[in-house]
């Protein structure tokens, strides 16, 4: 197993690339091994954190979005979730990437930072999958964002199959 952050403690990570501060409940100090056994034990093929905190512009009422991609089974985002918020500083919200619209992806792409892949390279190559249809994308993602959702995108919109 392959994580994005190697070699670092989960919570100096974060806040290297993220600014935020005090990522873990408790003040855990939890490493990138103990993320990597969490997402292996749920059979992901990739977490991401989006959103507030992957931007560094959280607040106390944000919440901890985390974007996942699966392998074999489908899990239920209550499993995922609780899983998840031993990890995290505020309510975790948990997002499919199979299971939302291209708008959400992108942002997921666009503000996104890494912190499990099963294998390396699936970040970058979901990444240049979502942008290789930017063109095809870019008017439902401006419309939706801008119309539906003025500055922020909510966290479940109309499905679409990814996979």
């Amino acid at each position: 197993m392959v994580t994005c952050i190697q070699g670092m403690r989960a919570d100096e990570s974060l806040v290297a690339e993220t600014g935020a501060i005090n990522v873990l409940t408790h003040r855990e100090i939890i490493n990138s091994e103990s993320i990597a056994e969490a997402a292996t034990g749920l059979g992901l093929k990739l977490l991401v954190l989006f959103g507030s905190y992957a931007r560094g512009d959280h607040s106390e009422d944000s919440d901890f979005d985390l974007a996942y991609l699966v392998g074999e089974r489908d899990i239920d985002p209550s499993e995922f979730e609780s899983v998840f918020q031993l990890f995290a500083p505020a309510r975790v919200h948990a997002l499919s990437l199979t299971q939302t619209s291209v708008t959400v992806c992108l942002e997921v792409v666009n503000t996104g930072k890494c912190l499990y892949q099963d294998e390396l390279g699936r970040w970058e190559a979901f990444k240049e999958e979502m942008m290789s249809g930017w063109e095809e994308y870019r008017p439902e993602y401006e419309r939706q964002k801008e119309e539906e959702y003025g500055n922020g995108i909510p966290h479940s919109v109309v499905k679409r199959d990814y996979s």
